[in-house]
């Protein structure tokens, strides 16, 4: 017999007006967060790949990691510094360092800034230079994009700042239109007060160029007497110290929650002094949160060092702990083979491959000749996007994200096989 193989790029996004998620179980209707962690110290040098080897023995559920620090007026350190030795590093090849994380599902940039820089100036053109600079770094070397970590700027400058920091987002999109640009702003770089002299800046980048940036992995520590240590300063009232800086209210003042990223410490060495609080909370919180109806867009932790010191002690993975509001999955492909016979087959929630905001699903379905296959993307039971194959006719394009119920159905001749992977969308 001959045989059908249809591969097609899942790519059209689905758009579900929210009233048509009324009638979905909440494990159904959340939607694919950015579980990211942060690289600065690791624990191995010797032999080249083994920091390689380490993350991926420990991810958990993280799907993002971003590289410690690049840096322009002092020496590139932290594991930033081993990234750029290259086959003689810790990392080994950065082009195969970078494709193992991909295999694994996790997208890869470089932290510009971190504690050590300060680098806002009054000109933009100095954003500029610094943004054209890093996003020059993250192509040569391999990063899926760059991280803006901009501290020590001065308050009661937001147009300068903003402008600034919007100029250096602009100029990575300029030198590589097709990366990733998050930012990490502490939450008080979001406050919102009648006083110009106590702002920031950040409300006023994202008006600016919040359309170029991916999300924010806000800092929501180490801020003294606002420790967002409890659910109500956390998700709906900062307080009067940093005034507007909760979940809440940093949406409200025009933040999409998609983009907010909840960024905590991950051991209570990783802080200065507040805001620690213990994973099992974390997820206490977001789980309330989207209960609330202030689904965060991820989490973010400091640093991924200490995960995996904890999991050397048996503890279990900090991303997989913080993440479990959402449910998350293993990436690892899914396959199923149906016997002769059947009409429809419901992909359980189990077998559901969740996969990170720069990959793709992919079908793969092979069927004896004359395999009449359909794929049915069910959102609440009424509202449906269709799509058949018969024989060799190609599959329309559709999205599948997050972790729907969906089903396939078909009829064959034989046996249908059917498998779900995660691909880079490129």
């Amino acid at each position: 017999m001959m045989g059908l193989n249809l591969r097609k790029i899942l790519s059209l996004l689905l758009v579900i007006p929210l009233t048509l998620l009324t009638f979905v179980p909440s494990s159904y209707a959340l939607g694919n967060p950015n579980i990211v962690e942060y690289v600065d110290g690791i624990p191995n040098y010797w032999p080249p790949g083994v920091a390689v080897d380490d993350i991926l023995e420990t991810k958990g559920n993280i799907n993002e990691l971003i590289v410690a620090f690049w840096t322009e007026s002092v020496p590139i350190g932290g594991s930033a510094a081993e990234w750029i030795r290259g086959e003689n590093g810790a990392f080994g090849n950065t082009e195969v360092a970078v494709q193992r994380f991909h295999d694994a599902g996790i997208t890869v940039l470089i932290g510009a800034g971190g504690a050590n820089e300060a680098p806002v100036t009054d000109n933009p053109e100095d954003g500029r230079r610094y943004g054209e600079a890093v996003g020059q770094f993250a192509l040569d070397y391999n990063f899926d994009g760059v991280d803006f970590d901009i501290e020590n700027f001065a308050v009661g400058r937001p147009d300068t700042t903003s402008e600034w920091l919007a100029e250096a987002t602009r100029a990575v999109k300029a030198v590589y239109p097709g990366a990733i640009v998050t930012h990490a702003p502490q939450a008080p770089y979001f406050q919102k007060t009648e006083n110009p002299n106590a702002s920031y800046g950040y409300l006023e980048l994202n008006e600016k160029a919040g359309d170029l940036i991916d999300s924010y992995n806000i800092q929501f520590y180490n801020q003294g007497n606002t420790a967002y240590d409890t659910y109500e300063q956390l998700f709906l009232n900062s307080g009067l110290d940093a005034p507007e800086t909760s979940v809440k209210q940093i949406h409200e003042n025009g933040v999409p929650l998609e983009k907010i990223i909840i960024g905590k410490p991950i051991s209570e060495d990783d802080v200065f002094n507040t805001g620690y609080i213990p994973p099992e909370t974390i997820a206490e919180f977001i789980s309330q949160g989207i209960s609330d109806g202030l689904e965060p867009g991820g989490v973010m932790g400091w640093q991924w060092k200490s995960d995996y010191d904890m999991q050397q002690q048996g503890e279990e993975a900090w991303s997989e702990v913080v993440s479990s509001p959402w449910g998350l999955n293993s990436l690892a492909a899914k396959s199923v083979s149906i016997p002769k016979g059947y009409d429809k087959y419901i992909v359980k929630p189990a077998e559901t491959v969740i996969c990170p905001r720069n990959k793709r699903a992919t079908w793969d379905l092979t069927g004896g000749a004359g395999t009449k296959g359909g794929f049915d993307l069910s959102l609440d039971h009424g509202a449906h996007l269709k799509a058949t194959v018969v024989d060799s006719t190609s599959l329309p394009d559709f999205v599948f994200e997050g972790d729907w119920e969906h089903y396939l159905e078909f009829t064959n001749t034989g046996n249908t096989d059917w498998d779900l992977d995660c691909l880079s969308a490129s």
